[in-house]
């Protein structure tokens, strides 16, 4: 089996958060890429997502509120 692991930032230094984490289990048989599992969950930063981090994902502040996704500190 193989896993897919997606993770969407407020930006790219050292003091960013993690607003998004995302997996994927896919079967041994990579040519059909049959999900076995996934995973999604989205977490509201106590710092502000830099302009460039929201060019590449369009993940907005006001969508993490909207949704009230858990803080970024929660994830163990």
């Amino acid at each position: 089996m193989y896993y897919i692991l997606d993770c969407e930032t407020t930006g790219s230094s050292s003091s960013d958060q993690v607003i998004e984490l995302a997996w994927l289990k896919i079967a041994d048989n990579v040519q059909t890429l049959e999900v076995l599992e996934d995973f999604v969950e989205r977490y509201n930063p106590s710092v502000p997502i830099t302009d460039r981090a929201f060019q590449v994902h369009g993940i907005s502040k006001r969508q993490l509120l909207r949704d009230k996704c858990k803080p970024s500190s929660s994830i163990e």
